[in-house]
């Protein structure tokens, strides 16, 4: 895997004598700084939009904000963010660099080229051939994180209705509103709390770029609520898309009369857990036993494999 990744990757030249900064704290990051940074006197350090979450830094190495990157306009940055597969994220990074004035020579994006991504199916949750949408569509969005996903979707289907996003993290959760606000989604109605089987109060980890969860014993205690008593009576539930960091089992078990009485198409993460590629299909079936199971991998890391039930 690694040397299949790293075959699609330039890394700035050594001679022009500037420091690295890896822009990106995800698995993406991690990857590229053990394979190719680790031992390279050249770097320096990381940037990521949420500093405030990497304080006592990552990888053994400062991380910084990326107001911090714009002032000094003297590193070589790598984007090594953690997309999906899709150029969204790594795109907006640029740009906001760019419009910074930060030197556009001095920007390298990890997997640029197309040979890096052709063992994956980049189109993540609602662009697979096999995904049809109706007239008025009704997305519940557990684990939105920024609303990228609710955006995707608005993008492929142009009745979207509403959007049910959840969000337990704090700092997401505002980065949601903003996104919201900056995108005139209207759709999306916004709830502060994750997805489970019950109605009560979780241990939460706040982790990076994403990777907040659900813990024995986290830093703070968030809220959590199940789909079936959070959606109102007169929706049409056509869409469940659950990324929710290793509660996609609690939070199916949640949705199970939605599941049942609306047989919505699901896209459900299947990579937090080992156990999850068993009971996760088994579980679906014994909901709806005419859904039809596909599974598809979206990342050019181990993570990122959802399985898809569809009615036929």
């Amino acid at each position: 895997m690694e040397q299949h990744l790293m075959s699609s990757f330039s890394p700035p030249p050594a001679a022009d004598g500037r420091k690295i900064v890896l822009y990106g704290t995800g698995d993406v990051g991690r990857l590229l700084f053990h394979s190719v940074y680790k031992d390279d006197k050249r770097f320096i350090g990381f940037c990521s939009r949420n500093k405030e979450k990497q304080k006592y830094g990552f990888l053994g190495y400062p991380v910084m904000a990326p107001e911090e990157l714009l002032k000094q306009k003297s590193f070589n940055v790598v984007i090594s963010a953690d997309d999906c597969g899709k150029r969204r994220n790594r795109t907006e990074i640029r740009r906001i660099l760019l419009d910074g004035g930060y030197p556009g020579e001095q920007i390298y994006e990890f997997d640029k080229r197309k040979e890096g991504i052709q063992r994956y199916d980049p189109s993540q949750y609602f662009a697979p051939d096999f995904i049809k949408y109706q007239e008025e569509e009704i997305l519940i969005d557990g684990g939105c994180y920024n609303l990228d996903s609710a955006l995707e979707m608005r993008r492929h289907c142009k009745n979207l209705k509403k959007v049910y996003a959840f969000e337990p993290d704090p700092i997401s959760y505002k980065h949601c509103l903003a996104v919201q606000q900056e995108t005139g989604f209207e759709q999306v109605k916004m709830i502060q709390a994750g997805t489970w089987n019950s109605k009560t109060t979780l241990s939460f980890e706040i982790g990076n770029d994403g990777g907040s969860s659900l813990a024995k014993t986290g830093e703070i205690s968030v809220p959590v609520v199940t789909i079936d008593e959070t959606v109102m009576p007169e929706d049409r539930i056509t869409y469940i898309k659950l990324d929710v960091e290793g509660a996609e089992l609690e939070s199916l078990e949640g949705a199970r009369i939605t599941i049942q009485k609306y047989k919505p198409k699901l896209a459900v993460c299947l990579y937090h857990k080992p156990e999850d590629l068993i009971t996760l299909p088994l579980y679906i079936k014994g909901l709806v036993p005419e859904y039809k199971l596909y599974v598809r991998h979206h990342s050019n890391v181990p993570e990122e494999t959802v399985l898809y039930a569809v009615i036929p």
